[in-house]
């Protein structure tokens, strides 16, 4: 038996074999063509590594799942994780398989450090500044909600290290500067900031003048210079701070300026 097919594998992956699917008993290029299958009465999600037995597409031999086709000895997939059942022939992705993940990622396994905090792969160049945050990927997105772990979408770790789809980031940034769960500002405009205000002193009747803020940033309180334009948390320099009551005066303890009614 031969299997006639145009194009190896499918939109997601490139491979030689087809897996047999425990749930529903069909052949599917791989556990997303199945998730995604409209004519397929299986409510079931598949998981791949349920998957017991594969086809081979090019022989047609019905096999357990291995590298190679015990029949023809076509490679399945010039990428092989035994444990994921994943196969591909797109060696670009740079895959690897985690074993304190669990799983198999992209980018390559020498840029890539885990950490067991998180439960997550980050790079190397930016793993001693990422923030931990426990079980990182063991949430949904709070954008799509989509199951993180499960997801073959590029991920997006901010600041506030709350894990997010690149693409759910950017999506957000049209309408939000802050994280939906910490309300973190993804970006940083203390720079610019502090421009603007050295450009723009106030009188030296409100020059003294001082008010309590927390901080976004890292969930602190402090007492910082008074200025319409932002006030920066003594803790971290951040200006992404929320103003706690009316500014004082350091000489008298009086209220700062108030804004005036007009007449």
């Amino acid at each position: 038996m031969h299997l006639e097919v145009e194009k190896i594998g499918c939109a997601h992956y490139q491979r030689h074999c087809l897996l047999q699917t425990p749930c529903c008993e069909k052949s599917y290029s791989c556990r997303r063509c199945h998730d995604d299958d409209p004519s397929t009465s299986c409510d079931v999600d598949l998981n791949r590594r349920s998957v017991q037995r594969i086809t081979c597409c090019t022989c047609g031999l019905k096999q357990l799942v291995g590298e190679d086709c015990l029949r023809c000895g076509q490679r399945f997939g010039l990428y092989f994780c035994g444990i994921c059942r994943l196969y591909d022939d797109n060696t670009r992705k740079e895959q690897y398989h985690c074993v304190d993940c669990g799983s198999c990622r992209l980018g390559g396994r020498h840029k890539f450090k885990h950490c067991g905090r998180c439960g997550a792969c980050y790079s190397k160049k930016n793993f001693s500044s990422h923030a931990c945050v426990e079980a990182a990927l063991d949430r949904n997105c709070p954008v799509c909600l989509d199951n993180l772990k499960a997801s073959t979408a590029e991920l997006y770790a901010p600041r506030c290290g709350h894990i997010l789809h690149k693409q759910c980031h950017s999506d957000l940034l049209k309408r939000t500067m802050k994280c939906p769960i910490c309300s973190r500002s993804y970006l940083s405009f203390s720079s610019s900031i502090e421009k603007r205000i050295q450009e723009y002193p106030l009188p030296p009747s409100y020059a003294q003048y001082r008010v309590k803020v927390k901080c976004q940033a890292c969930n602190r309180e402090s007492e910082t210079k008074f200025h319409p334009l932002g006030h920066k948390c003594e803790h971290c320099s951040s200006y992404n701070t929320t103003q706690l009551g009316e500014p004082i005066s350091g000489d008298d303890g009086e209220s700062g300026p108030q804004h005036q009614q007009q007449q």
